[in-house]
């Protein structure tokens, strides 16, 4: 894989997602009902965001850890 291609897919993948979760969290809001939310899926989200943090500090790759 070339490195221009990596960096994209790796821009896309950081976007991805880090938005996969805004449409289900602008009608929580909208609405005030977060009886459909599971605790435990933000709580795995959130981990697998900071690992992913970590993965790219170890890398030093800026699009995995600030996207």
């Amino acid at each position: 894989m070339n490195n221009f291609f990596g960096e994209i897919v790796g821009y896309l993948s950081g976007v991805c997602t880090t938005l996969a979760f805004l449409p289900q969290a602008i009608k929580s809001i909208t609405t005030k009902n977060v009886s459909g939310l599971s605790l435990y899926m933000y709580i795995i989200y959130c981990m697998g965001l900071v690992f992913w943090i970590l993965y790219g500090v170890y890398l030093h790759s800026f699009q995995i850890m600030y996207l």
